[in-house]
């Protein structure tokens, strides 16, 4: 009698050594690589923000230079909460001539100056 294809498959598979299965990226040593223009001098920081008070932190990092991916998730039931939120990040964004735009429902994603956020979708092709 023929093996069913999944029959087959499990008992013709052969066990993948655990050594085999994740790359150890300690193991990579990266010295010697540079960067082209050398080391970023801004970051990509994300933050969560469940009350107003939260909002300092990302405040600070944008009068860094960082862009900050900010998660409102927390707030998705408080229209004025997040309003509020919304509102202080657009008036910290045009004290720095940065930018502001939402990303989705939860996100919003402040920028400092000389970075401005490009609001068209990038698309897979159809």
């Amino acid at each position: 009698m023929k093996k069913g294809l999944l029959k087959r498959l499990k008992t013709d598979a052969q066990p993948v050594p655990e050594s085999e299965k994740f790359i150890d990226l300690g193991d990579i040593s990266i010295e010697g690589l540079e960067l082209e223009g050398g080391a970023a001098g801004m970051q990509l920081r994300v933050a969560e923000v469940s009350t107003f008070e939260d909002i300092g932190p990302v405040v600070d990092e944008v009068y860094k230079g960082n862009t900050v991916l900010v998660d409102i998730s927390a707030l998705s039931g408080d229209d004025t909460a997040t309003r509020r939120i919304a509102n202080e990040l657009k008036s910290v964004s045009r004290d720095v001539g940065g930018d502001v735009a939402g990303v989705g429902r939860n996100l919003l994603a402040i920028t400092p100056n000389g970075v401005t956020i490009n609001r068209s979708i990038i698309r897979g092709p159809e």
